[in-house]
């Protein structure tokens, strides 16, 4: 690519190849800031390279430089919404709706995040953020029929987990007229829709903790947190039983019996989100640390490594008397052998802690 640089005379042409390099050292040789530099360079020939300006926009926004990336995000918008994969272009959509979000322009947030769901509707992720927008400024668009319009689009495709999160939406906006009762049906037919999906729960806990109906919003996580290990033990009952041997086929029966399945990464993430919220409800709403305590020890049961879980265990006992013990896991927190890949900003946290 650099004796192709060479070959080229105009300034356009250049910048598309030091763009290339640029992608190279990102993609290839994992080194972001040699690759920086080369998109940089290339729009200095050229400031309207889009490979240069897309791939620095990702590289501004997943180092947290929010105000450069909405510059770009700018620069990039017109041109977004034609060229490129529908995916991709959803996804900065995305990114660009939460940029102006945080800068308190909602109303073009809730805009950017209508375009990404047009061009992927099964970007949950930009479902969610336009649901949350709803509940933070429910006045600034028209959710209701941005909703409805939705809903009827993922039913028609039978995607059930976007049917729950537009019921999720659905049940935001009865909240927010003061409707409760329908509130907590749209969340238990958005939970009989996605029943392994924690967002649908965890919405309806949080009406459950805003009513006072403390014990209801503990039984339903403690449920969904040990759901996954009865559905296991249940498989494993039956694995057992087709284990057994028939009469005059025990080989036979020995060699055919399907193995116990093991504990898929989605119910454990769930079980653990369900961990966690329990533990900051014992915490932060009903002042009874030991069960906090309880609910972090069991996150770090599945996940020993699991920093969020580990930090909040630290935090109650600190504040049990019990500096000691704390400390020992700020100390594991900051190894560089457990978590070699620590962002900056938490390492700061926890040293302060």
């Amino acid at each position: 690519l650099e004796s192709e640089l060479d070959i080229w005379d105009g300034e356009r042409e250049q910048a598309g190849v030091l763009a290339r390099m640029g992608q190279v050292l990102l993609e290839r040789l994992d080194a972001p800031a040699k690759a920086q530099r080369r998109f940089e360079q290339a729009l200095k020939l050229d400031a309207e390279c889009y490979p240069a300006l897309v791939a620095l926009f990702d590289l501004v926004y997943e180092r947290g430089e929010r105000g450069r990336a909405l510059q770009l995000a700018e620069r990039l918008v017109r041109r977004m919404s034609s060229e490129g994969a529908p995916d991709r272009r959803s996804r900065f959509y995305l990114r660009r709706g939460s940029l102006l979000r945080d800068e308190g322009d909602l109303s073009r947030a809730a805009d950017s995040l209508v375009v990404a769901l047009e061009l992927s509707p099964a970007n949950i992720e930009a479902l969610d953020a336009l649901i949350e927008l709803c509940r933070r400024a429910p006045d600034v668009f028209d959710f209701a029929a941005t909703f409805r319009r939705l809903e009827q689009l993922y039913r028609s495709a039978g995607n059930t987990t976007a049917v729950a999160h537009v019921l999720i939406a659905a049940a935001t906006l009865a909240e927010l007229a003061g409707d409760a009762d329908t509130a907590l049906e749209l969340y238990r037919q958005a939970r009989e829709q996605a029943p392994e999906d924690f967002e649908p729960l965890n919405a309806h806990v949080q009406l459950l903790i805003a009513l006072r109906r403390y014990q209801e919003a503990i039984t339903e996580l403690r449920a969904h947190a040990e759901a996954p290990l009865a559905a296991a033990n249940r498989a494993s009952d039956a694995s057992e039983r087709q284990r057994r041997p028939e009469a005059g086929a025990q080989r036979r029966t020995r060699e055919s019996a399907p193995e116990a399945p093991s504990s898929p990464s989605a119910p454990k993430r769930n079980r653990i989100a369900a961990l966690l919220r329990l533990g900051e409800i014992f915490s932060e709403v009903l002042q009874r640390p030991q069960e906090a305590v309880d609910a972090y020890e069991a996150v770090l049961s599945i996940d020993m490594r699991h920093r969020e879980g580990v930090f909040r265990l630290a935090q109650e006992l600190y504040g049990l008397g019990r500096p000691q013990q704390a400390r020992q896991l700020i100390e594991q927190l900051l190894d560089p052998e457990l978590h070699p890949d620590l962002p900056k900003s938490e390492r700061a946290s926890y040293e302060h802690y």
